[in-house]
């Protein structure tokens, strides 16, 4: 097991071809504010792993491989590429994907996956309440804490009307 127990997991759903359709739906419930999370570009996800501290450490990626093109993406990047490690398809099943997206020491979600909130919704009763990344929103306060509004450069936070952000 080369990915210790320090891993960021990132689940990667399409959902044949919903997953632009449900994100816009989302963001008119004014859940999210972006459709990033469809496309899970790498400057996306280091964004979301740069402002946690976490863009060396190991990636994990489950997806449903209906867009190649993104996964390719990610695992060639020159920053995140080497960290990136693909969960074969033949190994994909929703129960493994699960323990591994609720053990990992982040989570990158899908919004617009019923598994992905889950994941988020179990990490929260974990107590991994600062480490979920589901249902974001681009931090208007740039350079402030989330919970604080005081010393952080992240540019994306969970959004606080969230089912994740709720369960706190």
């Amino acid at each position: 097991n080369d990915l210790g127990d320090d891993y960021t997991a990132i689940h990667l759903r399409w959902l044949s071809g919903q997953c632009p359709w449900r994100v816009k739906k989302l963001i008119e419930t004014g859940l999210l504010d972006t459709a990033a999370s469809c496309e899970m570009s790498a400057s996306f996800v280091k964004d979301i792993l740069k402002s946690s501290g976490r863009l060396n450490k190991p990636i994990l990626l489950f997806t449903d491989y209906q867009r190649p093109d993104i996964v390719e993406r990610l695992a060639q990047d020159r920053t995140i590429g080497e960290q990136v490690k693909i969960i074969p398809k033949a190994s994909m099943n929703v129960f493994g994907e699960m323990m591994l997206g609720m053990l990992s020491s982040a989570f990158i979600g899908q919004p617009a996956s019923t598994l992905s909130t889950n994941i988020g919704a179990v990490r929260l009763a974990f107590g991994y309440d600062d480490s979920n990344y589901v249902f974001l929103q681009q931090n208007k306060k740039e350079g402030t804490d989330k919970e604080t509004n005081e010393g952080s450069d992240a540019k994306w936070i969970e959004n606080p009307k969230s089912m994740c952000s709720m369960l706190k």
